[in-house]
């Protein structure tokens, strides 16, 4: 008799003031649509179930409420108000001295009454009872959506697929009695709507095997630096195949595979492309193999650059790659072809890219069976000065004292430098005066036999009375990795 009372007199609020009707609605919050993995994984579930109300007046919003939430096609774990506003902990928790609750029921229980009385077992789920406080004013706040219960839940991704749920339900029953889905509000019982969540369980389409693009040396790398400020600049990228998870290997290895590889046209040239020095070359026996550049002009669009490998180990022997390890299969040669320092090129798996023959779709072949890699990655290819060699310094060779000349005064400041703890060398190379990538007393006396005893000329970079600010040249056995310094030779 309440329930029609208040119905009616929502009605008649509806016809007299214009106002918008009362709401009340049960549902979930963090919901995913699906579930992907492997038949047999496990994967944890966290859903919030929610109060929404609207077209309340005033600052009132629900006082207590009871609920009951089968779930089916994954387990119920565990169960709580903490961190919602069913709980006890503030900010988030609202209920003060008031009373709570909230159990996993049995799932092979039979409820003795309401609507599910005599259908047998109720399955699993849970149900819960709030009342916010018995001696406070305590209610939600009106015309929002509140979490009032947190549960756990554990989905096992079955093989071929399929689906769990979890809706509001009434009749469920704990150690109480059956529960009703009921919300109080300012004393009243009203009933809401009861909304309800599926999810659908993907068994992972494939072996968990990957195709990544990495650098020459390491499969893992998916953002290439390099210099490319000066001229033509190349690097080597390579297509790996592996498990996508190496601690979850797939049973069996690839025996043969087709990928396209495209890059950004623009910013990239492939020069060369060789599955040498690969593990398709070291395993390959009586099989085949086309691994070419293709050529712009008949790709669709026309444009398209890249290249493309189509693999078969072995037509009469089991031979595939190892399972639980990423092997190299096959290496490409790239040149920076307008050298920029804004440069920000990719290189990736595509399909569609035509060599010789046919577009080819990048996939591989396991067991005799076609499949899609698990995973592709890509490679980013971008410039930074950071990774730019420093220019070769420029000095004159034999300029110990770093006046601009080569004299006397040179031999003795080195020996002063060496032997009479002198003043420091400006510039170490200069002072190495034979070459040697070393300054001793040897290059004073190398020195004096130039200049005095008809000895031999000092290496480049030497010149003999040279115009003022001409004296200074680059080393041309110049290393990046110096062994000797020269940070402020005078070449003014």
């Amino acid at each position: 008799m309440r329930r029609i009372w208040t119905a009616a007199a929502a009605l008649m609020c509806l016809a007299v003031g214009g106002l918008d009707a009362q709401e009340f609605s049960y549902g979930f919050a963090n919901v995913p649509d699906d579930v992907t993995g492997p038949a047999g994984s496990v994967h944890e579930l966290v859903i919030d179930m929610t109060l929404t109300t609207s077209g309340l007046e005033g600052d009132k919003g629900p006082q207590g409420w009871s609920a009951g939430v089968r779930n089916r096609g994954m387990d119920i774990k565990s169960i709580t108000t903490d961190g919602t506003a069913g709980g006890t902990v503030p900010p988030e928790g609202k209920q003060q001295g008031g009373f709570e609750v909230f159990e996993i029921i049995d799932e092979n229980k039979t409820p003795n009454a309401g609507p599910l009385a005599g259908e047998g077992a109720q399955g699993q789920g849970c149900v819960q009872a709030v009342v916010l406080s018995f001696t406070q004013p305590i209610t939600l706040d009106p015309n929002q959506t509140d979490s009032i219960g947190r549960v756990t839940y554990e989905a096992t991704v079955p093989a071929g697929g399929g689906e769990a749920s979890v809706e509001f339900i009434d009749g469920l029953q704990g150690a109480g009695q059956p529960v009703q889905n009921n919300v109080t509000q300012e004393g009243e019982t009203i009933v809401p709507s009861l909304g309800s969540a599926t999810i659908s369980l993907i068994e992972k389409v494939g072996p968990g095997t990957a195709l990544l693009l990495g650098t020459d040396d390491d499969s893992s790398v998916d953002d290439l630096v390099i210099c490319a400020t000066e001229g033509a600049t190349e690097f080597w990228a390579a297509a790996y195949i592996g498990p996508e998870v190496p601690e979850e290997a797939p049973a069996n290895g690839a025996q043969g595979w087709s990928i396209g590889v495209e890059h950004s046209a623009s910013e990239l040239e492939v020069v060369e492309v060789t599955t040498a020095e690969t593990a398709t070359a070291e395993i390959m026996a009586g099989g085949f193999e086309v691994t070419e550049i293709v050529d712009p002009a008949r790709q669709d669009p026309a444009g398209r650059e890249g290249w493309v490998s189509a693999i078969v180990l072995s037509f009469t022997m089991p031979i595939t790659l190892p399972a639980d390890e990423t092997s190299k299969v096959a290496r490409a040669r790239y040149e920076v072809e307008n050298a920029s320092d804004t440069l920000a090129g990719s290189i990736e798996y595509a399909d569609g890219l035509k060599g010789g023959g046919q577009p080819v779709v990048t996939v591989l072949t396991i067991e005799g069976e076609t499949v899609n890699a698990a995973i592709q990655t890509s490679l980013n290819v971008s410039h930074s000065q950071d990774v730019c060699a420093p220019p070769p310094p420029r000095f004159l060779r034999g300029d110990a004292n770093n006046d601009g000349k080569v004299n006397i005064a040179d031999p003795i400041y080195t020996i002063n430098e060496r032997v009479g703890r002198g003043p420091e060398f400006a510039c170490e190379k200069a002072a190495d005066s034979n070459a040697d990538d070393m300054v001793d007393l040897s290059d004073a006396m190398y020195t004096i036999e130039y200049r005095f005893l008809g000895g031999t000329e000092p290496p480049a970079p030497f010149i003999e009375r040279p115009a003022a600010g001409e004296q200074c040249g680059e080393d041309p056995n110049h290393s990046e990795d110096l062994v000797l310094t020269c940070e402020d030779a005078n070449c003014s």
